[in-house]
């Protein structure tokens, strides 16, 4: 879910970008703005890679005989 809200961050960031260097009324981008533009990218960037969290939720898959077991012994 992380990757695709990255992926999202991004392209609203860059049609942001886009439509901001359009207008006819900007002379150009103060620095604020690219400051901002960049951070945002950034965050879309780390969010759209994936890190260690993919290998966590491997990791913490239980298989069905697994929780069976644990199922019949709450039962009992």
């Amino acid at each position: 879910m992380n990757r695709l809200f990255g992926i999202l961050i991004i392209s609203l960031t860059l049609l942001t970008c886009g439509i901001i260097w359009q207008l006819p009324t900007s002379p150009g981008l103060s620095e604020g703005t690219i400051i901002l533009v960049g951070i945002t990218l950034l965050i879309g960037f780390s969010l759209a890679i994936p890190g260690d969290e993919t290998e966590n939720r491997e990791e913490s898959y239980l298989s069905d005989e697994e929780i069976e077991k644990e199922l019949e012994e709450n039962l009992k």
